[in-house]
């Protein structure tokens, strides 16, 4: 037997890719599709760029029995359509950039074996979502950022289709908010969060921001600090460890975020900032819209007192959970 013929034995009789499972990152969506599975959930703004990743099952270990190693997929051949082309291809890191609405396709051959199309959606962003979030927990959505004059806040920016549904995108776009601190032409990276400064005067503006050719608008108005009326301590559901507490502002049209708000704490408990490293308080001034309290033992009772600028104030009467 020659060497061409042995060759071509070993290749039949070596490992075959039999599925193929995807990870697709945009931003912060990230979306995993099993093996075999055809179809992302997930869908992309047009104008935007994801990253699919491609791992490959195969029909057996490679390698000797005591010294598995991986198998190679190589050569890997990429292609779109339907609005979805590849950008570079490296290894089985695909990038995807959506140039149009509907349904594209991403068609993936490796060893000679042309595995299923993955479905990939595309859509027109509409419009933006605004998220006040602390290091981990997002708060609901916002219609428009109503913020208090000269208040602080960190915001993601989430682009939406026209039923309001996220859509999953990536980059760092061209955005522009003089009301808020940002000069046109700044970029805002969508994976990222962002502290926002209520500059300007009470009124309404827009924060604005360029996803390809699609210009997106948030309405955005800054609110006189002494228009708030209430103020609400909203307790996060917790099983153990620090209690968060959501610090929420209101006036006569809504919510209001943004504004500085001093905290006591009184009972067997310290106060904390949420993602920072600073030492347990019994006050705190702060213009995060949450905060965590740290039980002094289990069932420990304590009283937690706020109060704004202007001279509104809160209560929460808390009960730490027994073990």
């Amino acid at each position: 037997m020659n060497s061409a013929a042995v060759l071509l034995l070993l290749t039949a009789l070596g490992p075959k890719p039999r599925a193929i499972s995807y990870s697709l990152v945009a931003g912060r969506c990230y979306e995993h599709v099993a093996p075999g599975a055809t179809e992302a959930r997930s869908t992309l703004a047009v104008g935007t760029t994801a990253r699919l990743s491609a791992l490959f099952r195969f029909s057996r270990l490679c390698g000797g029995h005591r010294n598995p190693i991986p198998c190679p997929a190589t050569p890997l051949q990429v292609h779109a359509a339907g609005g979805l082309t590849v950008a570079s291809v490296r290894g089985t890191d695909i990038q995807v950039e959506a140039h149009g609405p509907g349904r594209g396709a991403i068609v993936v051959r490796a060893r000679k074996k042309q595995f299923p199309p993955l479905a990939v959606r595309a859509a027109v962003p509409a419009g933006l979502v605004a998220r006040v979030s602390s290091s981990v927990i997002a708060f609901p959505e916002l219609r428009s950022l109503r913020i208090a004059e000269g208040g602080r806040t960190a915001l993601w920016l989430y682009p939406v289709d026209g039923g309001r549904r996220p859509l999953c995108a990536g980059g760092r776009l061209l955005t522009s908010a003089p009301a808020l601190g940002i000069a046109g032409g700044s970029a805002w990276d969508l994976s990222a969060q962002h502290e926002v400064h209520a500059v300007g005067a009470p009124g309404w503006s827009f924060l604005e921001l360029s996803l390809g050719e699609h210009r997106l608008s948030l309405p955005v108005e800054i609110v006189p600090a002494g228009a708030i009326q209430r103020l609400v301590l909203e307790p996060q559901r917790t099983e153990s460890g620090p209690i968060r507490i959501a610090v929420r502002a209101y006036d006569d049209a809504g919510e209001v975020i943004g504004s500085s708000v001093r905290l006591w704490l009184h009972g067997d408990g310290s106060l904390l900032r949420i993602g920072s490293f600073d030492q347990p308080l019994r006050e705190l001034e702060t213009t995060d819209a949450e905060i965590a309290i740290d039980p002094a033992h289990p069932g420990a009772t304590m009283i937690l007192s706020a109060q704004l600028p202007n001279g509104v104030t809160g209560r929460l009467d808390l009960e730490a959970p027994a073990r």
